[in-house]
């Protein structure tokens, strides 16, 4: 179908600007297409896998993640996009976001909104660059070097390689969500130069590096404040991560649950950091196990960080004394006929030098179902959350969300 421009032409910057958006929108559209059919009748064109990562199913085998395929001698790109609903069909009277509840009242959000490109240049060079409209953020933009299994390198703004749990993709989470520890204590994306290994035969997978430094929001549950560093680091030091792995059993997959079956994998990993936020300063410790067998699944997760404030704090943001946060997380889950069933107890104590009502325990458990492999998928998640002191609040929360990814 045509595009038809309906901004009216005007002399000023700005019509021009909307004019030049509109003329770039509408070469988009009929450029793509040409390219993806040459792409597919180019003799020995690339192709993605079949089942790309565990994504395709047997009832649908033209169906994976990243369908519309550019290929360009030694370039290749896939285009991809990730849309989430979610409905709060019931909430308690004292929900609160800024305590870590998905929702305030019954009604509608749209967690995610994402639009991106990856692909690869020369083999040996991938790259990505990713956007999320709901939030209106830059969430993944990177190069990499990728010629040897043994050590590899990605320069860009990525996923910091601390927390499994930050690091699998929410769109793969057994739960509706990842778990509120991780969300809160784990740093996820920041700018930085990655470097790393991955050993086969060991099951050992190591990942290192440097990155623009991040503070930790006054609210627990507002997780680190990132540094975007679209304009340089301006406010903040470094930070140091490391992160070991190991999976002696074979590959652990891309998705919390075990959606392969099969025979008995684990892996067994653990993180740190050293950070200089130029608001607070610190360090963060992580340990995990991930099992996974015949369909069932184990996570279990610990996070400990210390932070204090910097001598010279560059915001006004900033904690008022050293503080010392902990939380673990025990997630089990079955797979059975593409329904997923998951549970996850978490305790979080964000100061553990005192106990006060901050000392929490959630309690979530949700039923979902994998559509068109696991491109289309649909959960109901009921979440408690109890107070360990002081006095309890009604603050339960019943769910339901629908994630379509391409």
């Amino acid at each position: 179908m045509p595009m038809r421009l309906t901004q009216p032409i005007g002399t000023g910057a700005a019509s021009c600007r909307a004019l030049g958006v509109q003329a770039f929108l509408l070469a988009l559209v009929l450029f793509i297409p040409t390219m993806v059919t040459a792409a597919a009748a180019a003799p020995g064109a690339a192709t993605p896998a079949a089942d790309n990562g565990g994504f395709g199913a047997p009832g649908y085998p033209a169906y994976h993640l990243g369908q519309a395929t550019v290929t360009r001698g030694e370039m290749q790109v896939q285009l991809h996009t990730r849309l989430e609903m979610r409905a709060a069909l019931l909430t308690g009277e004292d929900n609160q976001l800024l305590r870590g509840d998905l929702a305030e009242r019954p009604g509608f959000a749209v967690p995610r909104a994402r639009f991106g490109l990856t692909g690869q240049f020369a083999k040996h060079i991938p790259f990505t660059v990713v956007t999320d409209l709901a939030g209106a953020t830059l969430t993944d933009a990177w190069i990499g070097y990728q010629r040897f299994h043994y050590f590899k390198m990605w320069f860009g703004a990525r996923t910091v390689p601390f927390s499994r749990s930050a690091i699998l993709s929410s769109a793969d989470a057994a739960l509706s969500e990842r778990s509120r520890s991780s969300n809160a204590m784990a740093p996820f994306r920041q700018i930085g130069l990655t470097v790393g290994g991955d050993y086969k035969l060991l099951g050992l997978t190591w990942r290192a590096g440097v990155y623009n430094g991040f503070d930790r929001h006054l609210n627990f549950y507002g997780g680190a404040v990132n540094s975007s560093g679209l304009h340089g680091n301006r406010f903040h030091g470094l930070s140091s991560v490391a992160r070991i792995q190991v999976a002696p059993k074979g590959k652990m997959g891309p998705s919390v649950h075990d959606l392969t079956g099969g025979k008995l994998r684990f892996s067994v990993g653990g993180g740190a950091y050293m950070n200089d936020g130029g608001t607070t300063t610190g360090t963060g410790y992580s340990a995990d196990l991930h099992v996974k067998a015949g369909g069932l699944h184990i996570l279990a997760e610990w996070i400990r960080d210390d932070a204090k404030p910097s001598e010279r704090p560059t915001t006004d943001n900033t904690i008022p004394e050293a503080l010392t946060r902990e939380a673990m997380s025990v997630e089990v889950g079955y797979v059975w006929r593409k329904l997923t069933f998951a549970a996850r107890a978490e305790l979080v104590n964000p100061n553990t030098d005192v106990e006060n009502n901050d000392d929490e325990m959630w309690v979530s458990a949700s039923v979902g179902k994998a559509l068109v492999g696991n491109l289309l998928r649909v959960w109901l998640q009921y979440d408690h959350r109890r107070e360990l002191q002081g006095q309890t609040f009604d603050n339960d929360t019943l769910l339901f969300k629908i994630m379509l990814r391409l």
